[in-house]
């Protein structure tokens, strides 16, 4: 079964088997999908891979593209067989000004928005290469027809990135053309602080009341004065506001500033006078002065709607300082109970420091036993080499008795053999004793049989000798 992961850092380095370092330098990886382990989101697990070039996403389950913004060098980029459904995300993209080369196909995005393509040629000047196919002149300058001025200024995505705000509120600038939107923008550049939202709801607000930079043309014989509704707008405005809090103060030294910017743009009063007999000397402050005295009314109807136009968003500002205020109390209730946790802390960083000295302390001891146990270990390393030398010797010990022992059982049986020789030798020799014996006896008796029948012959032998003496 495919398992759906949400990568970190440390798990690409793991599966890469990369150092920091490494990953720094590292111009090329792979995390393309398998059949066990797929991709589902990227975060921040490719913060540490600045020197990227070629990056492979294909076949994952990646629905955002978030955490690609980084990668200033891309230049190829594969999300082949991915879940990308918004052309939001890849909008993304813009960062990554170097891509050159991208594969998106297979991806829900390119069958919801039939002009993806066109988009992200215009989107990226120095792609080469889009879904396997090239991006030519023609289709390049198709995509700058296609989306022209106002329409590129459609796309501009509101991201959840800091990065991303800055850029759409950069870009977001280059599509106005009015010129007093122009002055205030120069006058108010966008900056990180307080009054970012402000800047942008009064930059909106001159931009759809289309004021003109021109005063109203006046035409008499007489001198004409005519008001400048902002200094109405301006007095209502410090009427209504209450600036007894610090957020009233900026809000209102913001308005403040914009209101003399206007003036700067804007006269209090405007004197026309005519001298109609002689040389007719003129003089004006207007700049056109072609249209009749019904123009004046016309005029001062349009500056009662924008009127009515700035209170409605001074009682929006109105009742924004009023959160803001609540706000504060919520944030100087918040700001007393840290101050008395602070007091509740205190203690524990003394405990802390304590505990840093006792933690000092044990560290020295831990060292103190690991040089010790260091010193073990070369004993015992010494003691195993002894050890493996005394059952070495030992071993041969074992087999040289075993050796023995078997020297020893032959011996044995040798020895059994020879006693059952001896044995049988004795028992042989006591039955030739035996026989000798009996021999002997026999012999001895024949002997004396011998020795009594020489007698008798002797005996025979004289008496026939003495017979035969006898006879002669």
């Amino acid at each position: 079964m495919t398992k759906l992961i949400n990568i970190n850092e440390e798990w690409v380095l793991t599966n890469l088997q990369l150092t920091p370092d490494e990953a720094f330098k590292q111009e090329s990886i792979n995390l393309s999908g398998s059949y066990t382990d797929r991709i589902l989101s990227l975060g921040r697990s490719l913060m540490s891979f600045h020197s990227l070039v070629s990056l492979d996403l294909s076949r994952n389950m990646l629905q955002s593209l978030k955490g690609l913004h980084h990668l200033k060098h891309l230049r190829s980029l594969n999300l082949y067989l991915n879940d990308i459904s918004n052309i939001k995300e890849l909008y993304r993209l813009r960062s990554n000004k170097q891509l050159r080369e991208i594969d998106i196909r297979l991806n829900p995005v390119t069958k919801a928005e039939p002009d993806f393509r066109l988009f992200l040629v215009y989107m990226l000047p120095q792609l080469r290469k889009l879904d396997d196919r090239g991006v030519y002149e023609q289709e390049r300058a198709a995509a700058l027809l296609h989306f022209s001025s106002d329409q590129a200024h459609n796309f501009s995505f509101n991201s959840p990135d800091e990065n991303d705000m800055s850029y759409e509120l950069k870009n977001a600038s280059e599509y106005h053309t009015h010129p007093r939107v122009k002055m205030v923008q120069n006058a108010f550049p966008l900056t990180h602080s307080a009054l970012d939202d402000d800047d942008v709801t009064v930059l909106d607000l001159l931009s759809k009341s289309r004021i003109d930079a021109a005063p109203p043309p006046v035409t008499s014989s007489e001198p004409v004065v005519v008001g400048n509704p902002f200094t109405e707008i301006e007095e209502r405005i410090q009427s209504r506001l209450n600036i007894n809090s610090n957020m009233g103060q900026v809000f209102a030294s913001f308005l403040t500033d914009i209101t003399n910017v206007i003036r700067c743009h804007w006269p209090n009063k405007v004197t026309v006078s005519f001298v109609d007999d002689l040389n007719e000397v003129v003089e004006k402050n207007f700049l056109d002065f072609s249209e009749k005295e019904d123009g004046i009314s016309r005029r001062e109807e349009e500056w009662q709607k924008e009127q009515r136009s700035l209170e409605q968003r001074v009682e929006i500002a109105e009742r924004e300082q009023r959160d803001h205020q609540v706000k504060l109390r919520e944030l100087e209730e918040e700001n007393s109970n840290l101050r008395s946790v602070e007091n509740e802390i205190s203690p524990m960083k003394e405990a802390f420091s304590q505990f840093k000295g006792e933690n000092k302390h044990l560290q020295e001891k831990i060292k103190i036993q690991e040089s010790r146990i260091q010193d073990m270990n070369v004993r015992m390393i010494a003691y195993d080499k002894d050890r493996s030398n005394l059952e070495n010797s030992i071993e041969e010990k074992r087999k040289q008795l075993e050796d023995n022992l078997a020297s020893l059982k032959e011996i044995r049986g040798l020895a059994a053999m020879l006693r059952e020789t001896h044995q049988a030798l004795t028992s042989n020799n006591n039955f030739l004793l035996q026989e000798n014996s009996q021999l002997k006896e026999r012999h001895e008796q024949e002997i004396n049989q011998m020795h009594f029948s020489y007698q008798q012959l002797r005996k025979s032998f004289d008496v026939w000798k003495e017979a035969n003496k006898q006879s002669n």
